[in-house]
C-alpha cells in the first residue's frame, strides 16, 4: 500500500487521536474511550494489509473491548497475542 493510502485509512479511524513518525518508527495515539470493535477491525486490517507487526496491537487488549479483540475465535489473535 503507498504511504498517502495509508495515512488517509489511519486518519479515517475514529479512535485514533493522532499519530506522528520518528525515524523509522510510527507513534499511535488511540483514544482508549472512543475503541469499539469497529475501530480495532480497521487497525488490524490496515497492519494487516501493509504487513506490519499485529502484536504491536497487543496493548489495545486493555481497553473496554480488550475480552473481545483477544478472543481466540479471531484470525488476528495469534500474530497479536506472540512476540
Amino acid at each position: 500500500m503507498d504511504e498517502a493510502a495509508f495515512f488517509s485509512w489511519l486518519r479515517a479511524i475514529e479512535c485514533v487521536k493522532s499519530f506522528e513518525g520518528r525515524e523509522r518508527t510510527l507513534y499511535i495515539t488511540i483514544d482508549l474511550t472512543a475503541v469499539d470493535e469497529g475501530g480495532l477491525r480497521e487497525l488490524v486490517a490496515l497492519y494487516s494489509r501493509d504487513d506490519l507487526d499485529l502484536a504491536r496491537l497487543r496493548v489495545l487488549q486493555e481497553c473496554r473491548v480488550g475480552p473481545w479483540f483477544s478472543s481466540p475465535a479471531h484470525w488476528w489473535h495469534d500474530e497479536v497475542s506472540s512476540g
